[in-house]
C-alpha cells in the first residue's frame, strides 16, 4: 500500500527539465558548497544503516538528500511546486499514513512553518516503530523572507522532537559558514539589483575558503552556541502505540 494519501489540490510535479537555468544557478550558490561544509556523521550512520527497500519522506525536497539516498524509494515533499517533489502539501498536515515511513529528512525546512511543533508530531506519526528523523535546521542565518519564522539550537531542536529518542545531534554548518554568509549579504546591500545575482555567485565562492576553517579542531560546545545550522537524529520507539489518525 502506498504511503501517500493525495490530498485535495496536492500537485505532481514531472517536468524537471524546466528552469534549468535558475536550478544550475542554485546548485552554483547552494548546493555545491553545502556538499563540502556539512559536517552530519549521525545523518551519515543514519543513512548507512536504512534497509535497501526502505521509503523515505525528503520533507523539504532537497537535491543533497535525494542524491544520497540512492537505491532507496524517496518521497519528495514540498510546500510548494518544485521538480524533485511528487507531492505540494503542508508539512503541518501530512497526506501520510500513520506508521508507514522507515525514515524522515529534512534540511531547512523547520524555520520556515509557522508551527513547527504540529510538523514536529506530523513526522513522530508517520514514521514506523524504529524509523529515524533526521533534521538540520538554522540557528545563524539572516533572515529569507516572509516564510521565516524561527532559529533553533541543539537543545530547542531536541525539545521539539520529545518524542523521539536522540541517538545524535550537534553542529551541521560552523560558525565560518555564518560568517560567509553574512558577508555576502552584506556586501549585497550597496550593489545594484541588476548586478546582485552574479556578485552573489562570485562572492559565494570567493569567500569560500572562509567556510573550510569550520573543519578546523575546536571546542565543540563553544562552537554549538554560534554555529550557522544544528542537526538532530531521533528514533521512534519500537514500543510505541499507533497514532490514531489513518
Amino acid at each position: 500500500m502506498d504511503p501517500v494519501r493525495p490530498p485535495t489540490g496536492a500537485m505532481t510535479v514531472d517536468d524537471p527539465q524546466a528552469g534549468w537555468l535558475k536550478r544550475t544557478y542554485r546548485r552554483l550558490v547552494h548546493d555545491v558548497p553545502f556538499r563540502f561544509v556539512f559536517h552530519l556523521p549521525g545523518v551519515a550512520r543514519a543513512l548507512s544503516s536504512l534497509p535497501p527497500d526502505a521509503v523515505v519522506l525528503d520533507l523539504g525536497a532537497n537535491r543533497i538528500e535525494q542524491d544520497q539516498l540512492t537505491g532507496r524509494r524517496v518521497i519528495g515533499l514540498a510546500t510548494t511546486p518544485s521538480p524533485l517533489a511528487a507531492v505540494a502539501a503542508d508539512p503541518q498536515t501530512l497526506p501520510i499514513r500513520s506508521g508507514s515511513l522507515d525514515a524522515v529528512f529534512s534540511r531547512d525546512l523547520f524555520g520556515r512553518l509557522p508551527a513547527p511543533w504540529i510538523a514536529s508530531r506530523e513526522v513522530v506519526r508517520i514514521l514506523k516503530p524504529g524509523g529515524i528523523a533526521c533534521v538540520v535546521v538554522p540557528l545563524h542565518m539572516p533572515a529569507r523572507g516572509d516564510d521565516d519564522y524561527y532559529r533553533f539550537t541543539v537543545r530547542g531542536l531536541r525539545a521539539l522532537f520529545e518524542g523521539l529518542e536522540t541517538i545524535g545531534e550537534g553542529v551541521a554548518t560552523g560558525p565560518g559558514a555564518f560568517q560567509a554568509v553574512y558577508f555576502v549579504e552584506y556586501g549585497l546591500l550597496y550593489l545594484p539589483t541588476m548586478v546582485q545575482r552574479l556578485a552573489r555567485l562570485l562572492l559565494t565562492w570567493g569567500l569560500f575558503t572562509y567556510r573550510l576553517v569550520d573543519r578546523l579542531p575546536a571546542d565543540p560546545e563553544r562552537i554549538a552556541r554560534i554555529a550557522q545550522t544544528v542537526y538532530f537524529v531521533g528514533r521512534k520507539r519500537a514500543d510505541a502505540l499507533p497514532d490514531a489518525k489513518a
